[in-house]
């Protein structure tokens, strides 16, 4: 057998070894895990926007975690001032027919007056609708609905 023809049979037999102690050690279920994943990836982020006037408001909800629940906060805008508003103060969370306040672990990350990015976590459980709600922002309350 040429060189060359040895080096492809070589090729050819690892990857099928590869493949078949795979096959072999990869539990049911396809992931590493069995199939079972972490609860964390059990509720995919899931993002919305709102735009009304010149504000543009994005929040994404984190995945779960121990009975939490984490948004990513972006408000942005070019010709309102938004260094006084605080999302700390003025964010709930409407869970299960309760309002709820940030936790002590929310941050406002930035504030220049005309972009905010803030990180809010509430005790929330996974198995319900939320809608987070933003009050007085530029004289309006925002409503962002999430699903389970």
């Amino acid at each position: 057998m040429t060189s060359a023809a040895t080096w492809i049979v070589m090729g050819i037999v690892v990857v099928a070894a590869a493949g078949a102690v795979t096959w072999v050690f990869w539990p049911e279920g396809g992931s590493p895990n069995g199939g079972l994943e972490d609860d964390d990836a059990a509720v995919p982020a899931q993002t919305k926007n709102q735009e009304r006037g010149s504000i543009d408001v994005v929040a994404t909800r984190q995945a779960w975690n121990d009975g939490q629940v984490r948004f990513s906060l972006s408000i942005d805008t070019h010709t309102v001032d938004l260094s006084n508003y605080d999302p700390l103060a003025k964010a709930h969370l409407e869970a299960d027919g309760g309002a709820l306040t940030p936790t002590a672990d929310s941050e406002v990350v930035s504030n220049d007056g005309h972009h905010i990015s803030a990180m809010l976590t509430f005790d929330a459980a996974a198995d319900e609708p939320l809608t987070l709600i933003l009050r007085d922002l530029d004289g309006i309350t925002w409503r962002l609905e999430f699903t389970p």
